[in-house]
């Protein structure tokens, strides 16, 4: 059940007095409203999601959703930045007014039994346990010194609008595998090359919603329920006009007050740091090209005449025109340059929102997460605060599903709207049985997994001057492999007889063979299986 408070209106939604032939149409809306059934499902502002992964959001409009992993953009150099900055305008550049887009950060907990389980290495009662515990100490210390308790995933929605479903998929799996290919010339891997499934996109409206729970959600299994019905929370309660609560958790939309004059390309990366739960969702629409000259033009136009009208001003009370306010000449010029931008400098305008949703276990840590964001706003010259009497589709607006209620936008540039590029470093942190640790991530604190199978290319090197510990890394990589998995073929060619000792660990059962003119033993690189 959702309980709801009444909610004023804005100026901007009454938009003034209505007139009298406008009226009977207006309360036979209100009445069709009022028949909707008011519930937590129809809070989640999607029709129907399907099994492979397309949803059909109202007006006839169908979204897909793509999840990316991170590059290292903020440690790069300057060079490699603004390459990556570059190709990333170029993307934007190429969407069509048709296409809406969504850039999503969704910082979320992990749960930390199943992270543990993943992470440290299991007992097997025999010699080696007391090397097993060593290790499992040093990433116990290493999950408390970073950020591992919570992860930020990175998404993609895009959104069309078709008559049919069967068309609707045709055209969002071509979106999709553009972006794919621009995105992998940033550098972008992607864990699965399609589009997320159904399930996928349901268990993350699952996770914003509910942190710390688990969906268990299968197609074949909905018996006559639709896909709401599984992922909708008990109760969303709307208390008052600037925060509401979902179940038992606390939460708040924010939303960008004002823009800065020149946005930093850091901002999202600063929020991302933030160890709480939220989620942060750019909403981009690109403007057609005739219509965005004839909006430059028209504010132009509009703020010529102010000026006008301030230059005669002065002539008629006898001092200089250049004594005009400030602020006019700075909006003049600022027209005329961006009109000049969106002719010449292949520069597009987009119509831009930022909403950050905060799903908090308590009103202090609310309160706290608020506090937070909006000094890392501050730091950007940014201004951050809350949706008032605009909550309800401040939420709608935070799901990753390519729609918006909200009556708040900003027009930007080309260069403006990809200053919210969502990259900031590359994770290495493969959750496998076979991952191997190799220390802590310098950026992030987070810890260092890889397990070598899943690498393109799984071999390596390691440099070092003499008595860096070369040799000790080398043993202690081998016994990370031979701990985890006693299956596992290690084969050392040792002329310096330094891994003698390994092979010799009661556990290991290693095997010594002896290569030289003497021992008998030698090999025979002909004598072998090809697969």
């Amino acid at each position: 059940m959702i309980n709801l408070s009444k909610r004023k209106l804005l100026p901007q939604e009454t938009g003034g007095a209505l007139p009298k032939s406008k009226h009977k149409s207006k309360r036979m809306e209100r009445k069709k409203k009022k028949d909707v059934k008011r519930s937590t499902q129809n809070l989640i502002p999607y029709v129907k999601m399907f099994s492979n992964g397309v949803a059909l959001l109202p007006n006839q409009r169908y979204s897909a959703t793509i999840k990316v992993e991170d590059i290292n953009y903020q440690i790069a150099n300057d060079e490699k930045r603004e390459d990556i900055f570059s190709y990333w305008m170029q993307l934007l550049n190429s969407l069509t007014p048709e296409e809406g887009m969504d850039i999503t950060i969704h910082n979320h907990s992990l749960d930390e039994e199943q992270y543990r389980d993943d992470v440290l290495i299991k007992y097997r009662e025999d010699d080696c346990d007391k090397y097993r515990g060593e290790i499992n100490n040093m990433l116990i210390n290493g999950m408390k010194t970073g950020s591992n308790n919570i992860i930020s995933d990175k998404y993609i929605s895009f959104a069309i609008k078709e008559e049919t479903l069967d068309d609707a998929y045709r055209e969002l799996s071509t979106i999709q595998k553009e972006l794919m290919r621009k995105l992998k010339t940033l550098g972008c891997l992607f864990p699965e090359q399609r589009m997320m499934r159904g399930s996928e996109r349901l268990e993350l409206l699952y996770n914003i919603m509910q942190p710390k729970k688990k969906l268990h959600f299968d197609y074949e299994h909905l018996d006559g329920l639709s896909t709401k019905d599984a992922i909708a929370p008990d109760g969303i309660h709307f208390e008052n006009n600037a925060s509401f609560k979902i179940e038992d958790r606390f939460c708040k939309v924010l939303f960008l007050k004002n823009y800065s004059t020149e946005l930093c390309d850091a901002f999202l990366s600063d929020l991302s740091k933030l160890q709480y739960n939220f989620t942060i969702n750019i909403h981009l629409k690109i403007i057609d090209q005739a219509e965005a000259l004839q909006l430059v033009m028209r504010q132009k136009a509009t703020i010529e005449k102010d000026k006008t009208k301030e230059e005669q001003k002065a002539y008629k009370n006898g001092y200089s025109p250049e004594m005009i306010p400030e602020e006019t000449k700075y909006s003049y010029q600022e027209a005329r340059t961006l009109l000049e931008d969106i002719k010449t400098r292949n520069q597009r305008l987009f119509s831009c929102q930022f909403v950050m949703l905060l799903n908090c276990a308590s009103k202090e840590e609310l309160e706290e997460l608020e506090r937070r964001a909006i000094n890392v706003a501050k730091k950007h010259n940014l201004n951050l605060g809350a949706i008032y009497f605009l909550q309800e589709a401040g939420f709608q607006s935070a799901l990753p599903l390519c729609y918006s209620r909200l009556p708040i936008e900003r027009t930007l540039t080309t260069s403006a709207a990809a200053s919210f590029i969502p990259f900031t470093s590359m994770e290495l942190n493969h959750r496998t049985k076979n991952s191997i640790y190799y220390g802590i991530n310098g950026i992030s604190g987070n810890l260092l997994r890889c397990d070598r199978v899943l690498l393109l290319n799984p071999t390596g090197w390691i440099f070092g001057k003499p008595g860096s510990g070369k040799s000790f890394k080398c043993k202690e990589e081998m016994l990370m492999f031979l701990l985890m998995n006693p299956n596992v073929d290690v084969i050392v060619i040792d002329p310096e007889m330094e891994y003698v000792h390994l092979a010799k660990l009661k556990g290991i059962d290693g095997t010594i063979v002896e290569l030289n003119n003497t021992s008998g033993n030698f090999l025979n690189p002909l004598d072998g299986e090809i697969e």
